[in-house]
């Protein structure tokens, strides 16, 4: 239910009943999935403290290798504005797919204050060789907005 209303973007409802299950049934243990959707809503709304309350909860849970939800939570840092915590996140990750380079680097771009730091994550992922050019498309278009 909780991820049909933030698919619909429906994100206050979506808070609501999640904290109604949190508050409702001490035995509410929210999976990947879920905490996932939860972060898409507390980014849409801009609920950081919420969502700095679910990273400390994904850590307890053993979930800090979930792909799913460490782009839930680089999205949400990055899109309430904490890029120091969404750098922070960002190289603590062992993995970096196209998708979690385009969440950092579109994250960074909105911000003049970052501009070296963008242009230095962008150079570290180019020689990386890992990305084919289609996957690069995105980040660049970024990239020229800057210039």
């Amino acid at each position: 239910m909780i991820r049909t209303l933030c698919v619909d973007s429906r994100h206050k409802e979506a808070l609501s009943l999640f904290h109604q299950y949190i508050k409702g049934y001490a035995d509410f243990k929210p999976d990947h999935s879920v905490v996932a959707s939860i972060l898409k809503s507390c980014s849409a709304l801009l609920a950081l403290k919420l969502g700095t309350a679910l990273h400390g909860y994904v850590v307890k849970q053993g979930h800090g290798a979930c792909q799913v939800t460490n782009k839930a939570l680089l999205n949400m840092y990055a899109k309430c504005g904490k890029l120091v915590e969404c750098k922070k996140m960002f190289y603590q990750l062992s993995h970096r797919d196209s998708v979690i380079w385009n969440i950092v680097l579109s994250g960074f771009s909105g911000s003049m204050k970052y501009n070296s730091v963008l242009m230095r994550m962008f150079q570290t992922m180019h020689p990386m060789g890992r990305l084919s050019p289609m996957q690069l498309l995105l980040p660049l278009s970024f990239l020229f907005v800057l210039v």
